[in-house]
């Protein structure tokens, strides 16, 4: 969670099980940490009396924490904006005709604007495709750009999120795993300058013509990004890892 680029409050929840259906039961049990985290919003608010912005940035499975926390009842306060990383939840979400509808609504109701980024090169959630029988938002982004509410926004970050450029950034231990290098992938936007730079001009409520292309090309640039205007440019000349697909929902 970032607060108002002042303060930074790390949420964990119990993910680390035997199975992924094991993770998503204790996801869907987690209700009561997502109103926690609310409460956390509101008491710095109170103590900065004064207008805060506040962002949520969900990973992986955390937006499927999110997303049936909120439709079974969890609270939040008024949030600006939501980030949906790598996100492992059905991605009819916002299909009138899906059942995950209702946490569609939920979400996108629970902030100012939203913003999803998603690959078909993360194979993590290819992999969580033929589990839950449906394609994951993450990995293809939402079954119908048509149906999306307004406030949400969708960037398919291949071009970044590929394993020849994540391998210069994302640590070793993150995708030394059984996942292997579909990890490598799944954990890029928290760790590519180019996705982070992104992520800071989205907070920073640039139009949405300019968040088309991330920005920065290496970190010295990334810490001064405060200070130095952002220009869209062309993402650097890698080969891009061949996407796979996922059985259809």
């Amino acid at each position: 969670m970032g607060f108002d680029r002042g303060i930074l409050v790390g949420v964990s929840w119990p993910s680390n099980t035997w199975t992924y259906g094991g993770a998503q039961t204790n996801a869907a049990a987690s209700k009561a940490l997502l109103s926690a985290c609310g409460q956390v919003v509101t008491r710095l608010r109170a103590h900065a009396g004064r207008p805060v912005r506040a962002t949520l940035f969900c990973h992986s499975m955390g937006n499927y924490l999110l997303s049936t926390s909120l439709v079974n009842g969890a609270t939040l306060p008024p949030i600006d904006s939501i980030f949906l990383l790598a996100a492992d939840v059905d991605y009819a979400l916002w299909d009138p005709k899906s059942t995950s509808y209702p946490q569609g609504v939920a979400v996108a109701k629970a902030a100012r604007h939203l913003y999803v980024l998603y690959t078909p090169n993360d194979t993590v959630l290819g992999d969580s495709g033929w589990v839950n029988w449906v394609y994951r938002l993450g990995y293809y982004g939402a079954k119908s750009v048509a149906q999306l509410p307004k406030n949400v926004s969708q960037i398919d970050y291949s071009a970044w999120g590929n394993d020849p450029y994540c391998l210069d950034y994302v640590p070793y231990s993150y995708y030394n795993t059984l996942a292997g290098t579909g990890a490598l992938i799944h954990s890029s936007s928290k760790f590519v300058p180019d996705l982070i730079s992104f992520q800071n001009h989205a907070l920073r409520n640039l139009p949405q013509s300019s968040l088309d292309v991330p920005a920065a090309r290496d970190l010295a640039r990334l810490v001064s990004l405060v200070s130095v205007p952002w220009t869209p440019g062309k993402p650097a000349a890698r080969k891009r890892a061949p996407a796979t697909k996922a059985p259809g929902g």
